[in-house]
């Protein structure tokens, strides 16, 4: 069966109790949290372009599969072989349910390092995004969030060091 996006595909999977569904597209509707003038110009690795994280489902011991990488190119935008590059060490999504089950929040943390010449430096960075009917777009949004916030802080730390750009091109 094909599902439309991710939330009703992880809805089915969870009523239904069957094994993980294949890696999902992230739902395209509601507010973005990234545009454009959020891009810098670090790179990060051709991979992480198609990149596809854990996704920690409430109430089950497993973990499915989300597409993430086309998030991560459209924040990150620089040339590998001109510009510093961010490398993804690890990332995850991750859902929690509120007590009452009217709410859930997802959070995506990234830990990675972004690399200028020699210097090498650690970035941590996570969005958080809750919702109580729209859970497809608040997935997307914690996704974005929490890229956004790794190419803010990676631009800081390369500025802080003295060779960071930041632009929409």
């Amino acid at each position: 069966m094909k599902y439309k996006n991710a939330q009703w595909a992880l809805a089915a999977a969870i009523v239904s109790g069957c094994a993980a569904p294949p890696p999902a597209k992230l739902d395209a509707g509601g507010e973005r949290q990234l545009v454009a003038s959020d891009a810098v110009r670090i790179a990060i690795l051709p991979t992480d372009a198609q990149r596809i994280d854990d996704f920690h489902v409430p109430f089950r011991s497993d973990t499915w599969k989300v597409i993430t990488g086309p998030v991560w190119s459209q924040a990150f935008i620089g040339n590998v072989n001109a510009d510093p590059v961010f490398t993804i060490k690890s990332a995850e999504l991750r859902q929690t349910i509120a007590a009452a089950g009217f709410t859930t929040r997802f959070t995506y943390t990234v830990h990675g390092e972004v690399a200028s010449g020699e210097k090498r430096l650690a970035i941590d960075a996570e969005g958080t995004r809750a919702a109580a009917m729209a859970i497809g777009s608040a997935m997307r949004q914690a996704v974005e969030l929490g890229v956004k916030d790794a190419a803010e802080k990676a631009a800081k730390a390369l500025l802080n060091e003295g060779s960071a750009s930041h632009g929409t091109n």
